[in-house]
């Protein structure tokens, strides 16, 4: 099973810490699954600390993820080669609206 988890938000490392605590229970309980992180700011290095896959992407406005450009931006893109099973959001819901 491959997991992605998607901080959308990108002041300060909250959100992230949130996505460092899900892989972390995951781990301590066994769950046998592909754990990757994806995020647009500069705390990404804490996962990676930990031991997680971490994917740094730039972040994107929310224009750039409407219904007529959503495809073209690059959370789209790796969210496509991630092909993830599960996708867990931290924050800003409008992210993956139109992906």
């Amino acid at each position: 099973m491959k997991l992605v988890f998607v901080s959308s938000g990108k002041s300060g490392a909250g959100r992230f810490a949130v996505g460092c605590s899900l892989g972390t229970a995951l781990r301590r309980a066994g769950v046998a699954c592909d754990y990757t992180m994806v995020a647009a700011h500069e705390f990404t290095h804490f996962g990676e600390v930990l031991g997680f896959t971490v994917v740094s992407i730039p972040f994107d406005h929310e224009r750039e993820l409407d219904s007529s450009a959503a495809r073209e931006s690059e959370l789209y893109r790796t969210l496509v080669d991630l092909d993830p099973d599960i996708i867990v959001l931290q924050q800003a819901w409008y992210s993956l609206h139109h992906v």
